[in-house]
């Protein structure tokens, strides 16, 4: 999760998760919210600022795209409310050359390293980095799922349909 001023991000292959603060005693109904493609701004109502610029990337903007919420109940927040707000990428890419470096691109924003981040759910869509290259590796980047020791029985058919022609071959002649 990196920090920006008056946020918090992380993201995933599939979405980009905000939490921004909001003063106390804040009510949805007093969230302006406006998502672009490649840019968010939030505002509070009476003109207070939180967060205006750039996007790192593209989002969809349809309804039903983005959900935001306000919550007061937040651990890291003493006192204040949260504005929990996830945005779905345009494009789904597990590759790091395409993650974003920052929430918002523009001065006094950080940057992350995207050569630094790994996918870690233990749902099947997820995966691990491509250069792991042991079982151990594995299951260190995936915890909490089951590693098979042998290949599966699935496996086992993909790899015998991949080699049917030869068979076919060597049985004609």
């Amino acid at each position: 999760m990196a920090q920006g001023p008056g946020y918090t991000w992380d993201q995933t292959p599939e979405s980009v998760e905000a939490r921004l603060l909001l003063p106390a005693g804040c009510r949805p109904r007093d969230v302006l919210l406006e998502v672009r493609p490649r840019r968010l701004r939030v505002l509070l109502l009476g003109g207070a600022l939180l967060l205006d610029g750039a996007l790192g990337g593209e989002v969809l903007t349809q309804p039903g795209d983005y959900e935001w919420d306000c919550v007061d109940d937040a651990v890291d927040v003493e006192g204040g409310r949260l504005l929990l707000l996830t945005l779905t990428k345009r494009a789904v890419s597990f590759e790091l050359c395409d993650q974003w470096s920052c929430l918002i691109d523009g001065p006094g924003h950080p940057q992350v390293d995207v050569s630094r981040l790994q996918w870690q759910r233990t749902d099947r869509q997820w995966q691990p980095p491509r250069d792991a290259q042991t079982m151990a590796e594995v299951a260190q980047v995936l915890p909490g799922n089951r590693i098979l020791a042998e290949p599966s029985n699935l496996q086992r058919a993909a790899e015998e349909a991949s080699d049917w022609g030869s068979a076919w071959t060597r049985k004609q002649a």
